[in-house]
């Protein structure tokens, strides 16, 4: 009689730490759910700001090369008159061009 009330209370305790273990199981579950939504939800916004960031590098250099493009010294009045000025105006846009840097055009006064 006492070797079953030891056994029934060595199995009440056994339960309850299962049942503790199970709920600690469950909640690492959950957070671990948790956790591979967020990453999978932070996965999908770094591509969509690469996908944006390609675009508008893409936008600018077809700017630049529209900007090169159309740049004809010999239409320029104020250039054609001076090849030395229409070579600088050159070489900025193109440095900026290739450097991929803004261009800034000085205010005038």
């Amino acid at each position: 009689m006492v070797a079953l009330t030891l056994s029934l209370v060595a199995a009440c305790a056994t339960t309850s730490d299962l049942e503790r273990l199970q709920s600690q199981v469950n909640g690492l579950d959950t957070s671990v759910k948790q956790a591979s939504a967020d990453a999978a939800n932070a996965q999908t916004r770094a591509a969509a700001a690469e996908d944006a960031a390609n675009r508008a590098a893409q936008l600018s250099q077809d700017a630049n090369k529209k900007i090169l493009k159309n740049l004809k010294c010999s239409t320029n009045k104020k250039l054609k008159s001076s090849p030395l000025l229409c070579s600088f105006a050159l070489y900025i846009l193109a440095s900026a061009f290739l450097n991929n840097s803004p261009i800034s055009v000085p205010s005038s006064g």
